[in-house]
C-alpha cells in the first residue's frame, strides 16, 4: 500500500493571495477521475503547502474534505507525496506542510486523514533529512527541512505564524 502512483503534470503556476506561487498539478485515476494537487510555495521561507481534491468537486467549499473510496485513496495520497518528492528534488531546503481537511462532522482534531498522512510521512520520510511536526488538535503536519532549519530554531514559530496567517480557516491561530 502507498507504493504506487499515477504519473502527472504540471498544469499551470499562478501567483495567490498571498503572495505565493501555485504550482497545479493533475493526474487521472484508474477510475477515470482526475484529481487536482496544489502546491502553495511561500517566499518568505522554502515552504510549501500541499493541497489535493477531485477535480468534480472544485467549486465546493468543502473539496478537501469530500472522501474517496477506500481503493484510490492510497494511490491517490501517494502520487500528492510524488509530486512533494519530486518538488523536493528541485530544492532540497524546502519544509512542505499538509493537513486532514476536517471530516464531514467538521471534526479537526486528530481526524481519519490526519492519521493517515501521518502514518505514510513516518513511513517515507527519514527522521535525518526532516523533523516531523504535528499540531493533531489541527490535524497539522509539517515536514521540516533539517537543512534549512538546523541552525535556526526561529524558524519554526515562523513558519506556524505564516500558516496561521495565509490559512486561518484552517489551520490557525495555534501555537507549535
Amino acid at each position: 500500500m502507498f507504493d504506487s502512483f499515477y504519473p502527472y503534470l504540471l498544469k499551470s503556476k499562478r501567483k495567490g493571495e498571498h503572495d505565493e506561487t501555485v504550482h497545479l498539478f493533475s493526474f487521472t485515476t484508474k477510475k477515470q477521475r482526475q484529481i487536482i494537487v496544489e502546491m502553495y510555495e511561500h517566499s518568505a521561507h522554502p515552504v510549501v503547502i500541499i493541497k489535493f481534491f477531485d477535480k468534480a468537486h472544485r467549486l465546493s467549499k468543502k473539496r478537501f474534505s469530500l472522501m474517496s473510496s477506500s481503493e484510490e485513496a492510497p494511490k491517490i495520497i501517494r502520487t500528492a507525496i510524488q509530486v512533494m518528492v519530486d518538488f523536493y528534488k528541485l530544492n532540497p531546503y524546502r519544509t512542505f506542510a499538509f493537513a486532514g481537511a476536517p471530516d464531514a462532522d467538521g471534526n479537526l482534531n486528530n481526524n481519519k486523514r490526519f492519521r493517515v498522512y501521518k502514518g505514510v510521512m513516518n513511513r517515507l520520510f527519514s527522521d535525518l533529512e526532516f523533523e516531523h511536526l504535528q499540531m493533531q488538535e489541527r490535524s497539522l503536519y509539517i515536514l521540516l527541512n533539517r537543512n534549512y532549519c538546523h541552525e535556526k530554531p526561529e524558524v519554526v514559530t515562523e513558519i506556524f505564524n505564516l500558516i496561521a496567517t495565509c490559512y486561518p480557516d484552517e489551520w490557525g491561530p495555534s501555537s507549535p
